[in-house]
């Protein structure tokens, strides 16, 4: 238990001097402005599908107060950065929007120093570790999703500041019971994994019961904040699944014991990253020492706590999402709660400098033998900022360097902190200035990127990225409405093209295509005549076409526009499909394709020739095209190493005609994220009587 003396000293340390206040004001400001600067120069949203949902569901509640996508409601627990960003959509245009909802999420980010150094004086901490703290918590890689249209720029500060009034809450302090659990809730309702919030508390104050032995006074007195998180808990387990909307899913877990452990261990290596590498040692010796010596109630509390949320937040991130890999994105909100532990350890005068020495060690062996190029891969990497760096490093001066230059970094400073605390409070102020500097690059690094990936993905796409609205709004000064027709495009390149243009209100699948999201894609109906339907209503609007690996022409519709995946179309009359081919773009044909051709009336005849021309590649080998014609008709074409041919189809009879290829090709290659197994034109489809008059 703390002595009375220590408690008296604590409480008269003062709480907030002048110069300590306008010190935080002055972090706070320059870290708002600067990734308000860094907002402007992002080009697009770039985390999909949960950037494009986040923006979506917010510009519906700004629009007509429910919470829908694409015109179809959905239940989405994690409402407060919508509604939260919803008035920026009224300023104008999408860019507009765009730019106002970044700029309010970086300036509510930067405000997680506040709870921070206040929780930090509150413990009796000296002004200087408060505000290293403080500084820790705005230089954390994870401040890259300040200007990403996110929960976590909404969530950061409301779990910190929930967290603060937690800690004093159970404590013994009244007060802030109520502003806690309020506090809790908005955090929950910003991100759903932080339900874990007052989950971790209730816990926490049965352990602080069993650490002061008196359980039934001390949990009497926090009955409130116990039934809280007892009523969640209840209600997690007995809320339907399908209530539980995008996180339906969340009750099926693997709990085998082996695979438990090592994404726990994986987690851990996650944590490190948030936590600068090098103040975890530190920062768990601090949380022993409050919790079997603490100085103060708070101090015992905070202790408490901050194991429950940390090891909570661990566990939760072993359980869910994409395990195998560090998920910093559910850890890094423990990285200003173990600044605090750190900073508890240096007020101490740092002792247990040699149990810190060995815990060091540890660290030094994981640098030298993680090859981080196994996380930092391909969408796996934008659960973690610190990863979102380094592949940028490894992008631009590969990867056996980069491996190196990060082993040297991390080692150096893991060497230094077991150095430094024999320096007293100086080295202390020195391990805080080099966590600092290591998760401030890391940041810096990965926001880089972050500018350049946006830039990239609209120089792959449209310098215009608006271009549909603009056309659409030329031909259609009322205003039409675009229903766009997925294919085998990218994720990135659909959702991209339906942020920009709300024109595309509507969505359908066209044959054998990808869903870019799990949201509603209802399939593409075409009638025998080639008239579309969605959901059996009739299409009549302008429509926009993915044409990656597609070919199609539209009779009652001209085309009006393209970019360097999408064709527009704007009706005469209503669109109808002439030709459509599947699994050919690019140059390229896929090692499935479809040809398909429909006559102007139900049942009409059809006569004319399908052609392209294929030529078998060294990188593929010589290839096979196996074809499936009307009335079990198989046709074999073999092309050998080299060799170019024009590949013709005779077309005859009543529509609508379709036929399958199967390309067969030695090797197979990725272009643009599909699969190819050969060279191959754009197929043609030309009306000729004399395909009825001669041998198909």
């Amino acid at each position: 238990m703390p002595t009375e003396t220590a408690v008296t000293r604590l409480e008269h340390r003062p709480r907030l001097g002048s110069r300590g206040g306008l010190a935080l004001l002055v972090l706070i400001s320059i870290s708002a402005l600067g990734h308000v600067i860094a907002s402007f120069s992002r080009a697009t949203i770039v985390f999909l599908p949960d950037e494009y949902l986040y923006s979506e569901l917010s510009r519906s509640l700004s629009s007509s107060g429910l919470p829908l996508v694409r015109g179809a409601q959905v239940f989405f627990p994690s409402l407060l950065q919508p509604i939260v960003t919803a008035p920026c959509w009224f300023l104008g245009s999408v860019e507009t929007g765009f730019r106002a909802s970044m700029v309010l999420d970086s300036i509510v980010m930067s405000l997680a120093a506040l709870p921070v150094y206040w929780l930090g004086r509150r413990l009796g901490l000296p002004a200087w570790l408060a505000f290293a703290a403080s500084a820790l918590a705005l230089a954390t890689p994870s401040m890259l999703y300040s200007s990403w249209l996110l929960g976590e720029a909404i969530a950061y500060p409301l779990f910190l500041a929930g967290f603060s009034m937690g800690v004093l809450a159970l404590s013994g302090d009244k007060r802030w019971l109520v502003p806690a659990l309020v506090v809790f809730a908005l955090a929950s309702f910003a991100r759903i994994q932080l339900i874990v919030l007052p989950l971790a508390f209730a816990l926490a104050a049965v352990l602080m019961a069993a650490r002061e032995r008196r359980f039934h006074r001390f949990l009497g007195e926090r009955r409130y904040l116990i039934g809280a998180g007892c009523i969640l808990a209840i209600a997690a387990l007995v809320v339907p699944a399908g209530a539980l909307g995008f996180y339906s899913g969340a009750r099926h877990i693997d709990l085998a014991h082996g695979g438990l452990v090592l994404h726990l261990g994986t987690q851990v290596i996650g944590l490190l990253f948030a936590c600068s590498w090098i103040i975890l040692p530190g920062a768990l010796i601090g949380l022993g020492l409050t919790f079997y010596q603490p100085r103060s109630r708070v101090e015992l509390s905070f202790a408490c706590g901050a194991s429950i949320i940390t090891f909570g937040l661990l566990l939760q991130a072993s359980l869910f999402g994409v395990v195998t890999i560090p998920q910093e994105r559910y850890i890094f909100y423990c990285a200003p709660v173990l600044a605090l532990s750190l900073a508890l350890l240096i007020d101490r005068g740092w002792p247990l400098r040699r149990m810190h020495a060995l815990m060091v060690l540890p660290i030094l062996i994981l640098v030298a033998a993680l090859p981080l190029s196994t996380y930092a891969a391909g969408n796996r990497l934008f659960q973690s900022s610190f990863l979102y760096a380094v592949f940028w490093l490894e992008a631009n001066h590969g990867v056996g360097s980069v491996a190196l230059l990060v082993a040297i970094v991390v080692s150096v400073a893991a060497l230094a902190t077991v150095a430094l605390p024999f320096w007293g409070r100086l080295g202390g102020a020195g391990v805080f200035v080099l966590a600092i500097a290591l998760s401030a690059t890391a940041q810096a690094i990965s926001i880089n990127f972050d500018l350049t990936n946006s830039a990239g993905v609209i120089r792959s796409q449209a310098r215009d990225r608006g271009w549909v609205d603009k056309r659409i709004d030329a031909s259609h000064p009322s205003g039409g409405r675009a229903v766009l027709l997925q294919g085998y495009g990218t994720r990135t390149s659909a959702l991209t093209l339906l942020f920009w243009n709300r024109s595309v209100d509507r969505v359908a699948l066209l044959p054998d295509s990808n869903r870019p999201d799990i949201l509603p894609w209802p399939y593409l109906g075409i009638r025998g005549n080639g008239a579309l339907t969605v959901g059996g209503k009739p299409l009549s609007g302008p429509l926009v076409i993915d044409d990656s690996m597609h070919t199609i022409d539209l009779r009652g519709a001209v085309r009006a526009g393209h970019s360097t995946h999408f064709a527009l179309w704007l009706p005469r009359g209503r669109p109808r499909f002439a030709f459509y081919a599947s699994g050919f773009g690019s140059g390229w044909i896929g090692p499935r394709a479809f040809l398909a051709v429909w006559p102007k009336k139900t049942g009409g005849r059809l006569a004319g020739f399908l052609s392209f021309r294929s030529t078998a590649i060294r990188k593929l080998g010589p290839v096979t095209f196996s074809l499936r014609l009307p009335g079990v008709v198989k046709r074999h074409v073999r092309l050998k190493l080299g060799e170019s041919r024009s590949v013709r189809v005779a077309v005859c009879g009543n529509g609508p005609w379709r036929a399958g290829i199967t390309a067969t090709a030695k090797r197979a290659m990725f272009i643009e994220s599909r699969v190819v197994s050969a060279r191959a034109s754009t197929p043609i489809w030309h009306e000729d009587a004399s395909a009825c008059a001669r041998p198909r």
